[in-house]
């Protein structure tokens, strides 16, 4: 059973939501380690093992492969060219769970984005 932690544009209440329209909602969630920055109309996030607030998003579950796919286009990830993404797919552990989150694929100067302090896009 795959899961997947959103917490930009695919999160509830955005648009791009309906990708996930056949997952399973499980719950809302904040998971540290990371930072948050806004990339001008969604948001991406960074590893930071200082942050141990982290950003807010949510876990759905029965993500089918399809769904993957679609998220891997809509992301910018490219299995086969990671430096040419806009996004990494990764597994990360959340609350003991394994799933996936795309991760910005950052330029080393993060100084040209506007951080997200509280790590939850609906507060941008």
């Amino acid at each position: 059973m795959t899961k997947i932690l959103v917490y930009g544009t695919l999160r509830q209440g955005f648009g791009a939501n309906r990708a996930l329209k056949d997952a399973t909602f499980v719950r809302e969630t904040r998971v540290p380690g990371f930072d948050m920055v806004n990339l001008g109309g969604f948001p991406g996030i960074v590893p930071n093992p200082q942050n141990k607030e982290g950003v807010v998003g949510e876990v759905y579950e029965n993500v089918t492969d399809d769904v993957i796919e679609h998220l891997d286009h809509y992301e910018g990830y490219r299995p086969d060219d990671p430096k040419r993404s806009h996004y990494l797919r990764e597994k990360i552990e959340v609350e003991g769970d394994e799933m996936f989150v795309y991760v910005f694929n950052k330029p080393t100067d993060l100084s040209w984005y506007q951080p997200i302090p509280t790590g939850d896009w609906k507060d941008r």
